[in-house]
């Protein structure tokens, strides 16, 4: 999946990323921050996984993109996940690329 925050031609500083999930799943989140739809170009990061039921990132400084990409893996067959959402904080920077 995919979240460009409502304005997918801007480019924006991404600061923080909340995911919601049942309480007790283990699903595997990896995310990457990219201009294109190109899927050889992405660079996964590790999340932790949805254990508690939220999954908190702090972007590191400075990551900039018009799209986040989200990558959720089942890791458990006895606690399957349920995704809730997600919101996310980022800052608005324009149509610089």
């Amino acid at each position: 999946m995919f979240y460009h925050g409502g304005q997918p031609y801007n480019d924006k500083k991404w600061k923080k990323l909340w995911m919601f999930f049942n309480p007790g799943c283990q699903a595997s989140i990896q995310v990457s921050c990219e201009n294109t739809f190109n899927k050889d170009n992405k660079n996964w990061i590790n999340l932790d996984d949805a254990t508690s039921g939220v999954v908190e990132y702090n972007f590191p400084p400075n990551t900039r993109s018009k799209l986040l990409f989200i990558k959720i893996s089942e890791s458990s067959t006895n606690t399957p996940f349920t995704f809730y959402g997600l919101t996310c904080d980022f800052d608005i920077e324009g149509q610089n690329r």
